[in-house]
């Protein structure tokens, strides 16, 4: 499973997001949205380090990383190199 995949499967298993609803715009702004929250991004990120098989260092991952899947997925890419 990709990140972007692990993402979105998170986003549907924790957030009840659907995923094809998140595909059709992979850079819409989950905050502004409320679509997600600060607790919410712990609770993905606990269920995204699952799907990969990797620890992330959620303290290295700028703020703004977190406001897209996008965004986050690029940042994550980095950490597993």
């Amino acid at each position: 499973m990709n990140v972007q995949q692990a993402i979105l499967t998170a986003m549907e298993d924790i957030l009840g997001l659907e995923q094809q609803e998140m595909l059709e715009n992979l850079d819409l702004d989950l905050f502004e949205n409320g679509l997600v929250d600060s607790l919410g991004i712990v609770s993905l990120i606990t269920e995204v380090e699952g799907h990969i098989h990797h620890k992330i260092a959620i303290k290295q991952i700028a703020p703004d990383s977190f406001r897209t899947v996008n965004l986050l997925a690029a940042a994550i890419e980095k950490q597993l190199g």
